[in-house]
């Protein structure tokens, strides 16, 4: 499906030197979401070329959950870069196996 498509678009992407799909990792941010403790497993995390870090969660339409998911994602990638120990990491949501190529090239041109 969808995620194949796009893990498909990882391995052709030259700006790409590893990916994993985010399955059985235990790599989970806890959101609060209508006052449940949840845990949101994004689908992909990316080692670029230029040696930062991408994590990519694949979305058709966002919803009210998934900005709350984003918005406790955006905190944890605030924190890991303040830390300065983990390299630096970055977040993007795919709203189409197409646009893979475009975000990767965003985050390697800053």
């Amino acid at each position: 499906g969808w995620e194949g498509t796009e893990a498909y678009m990882l391995d052709k992407n030259p700006n790409v030197k590893a990916w994993v799909k985010n399955d059985h990792l235990d790599f989970n941010i806890i959101y609060n979401y209508q006052g449940i403790v949840r845990k949101y497993r994004p689908d992909f995390i990316i080692k670029l070329t230029n040696n930062e870090n991408l994590i990519l969660e694949t979305k058709g339409q966002p919803d009210e959950e998934s900005k709350t998911k984003e918005m406790y994602l955006n905190e944890w990638i605030k924190a890991i870069n303040e830390h300065k120990g983990f390299g630096k990491w970055h977040q993007s949501t795919s709203t189409h196996p197409n646009d893979i190529d475009d975000i990767i090239s965003i985050i390697i041109s800053k």
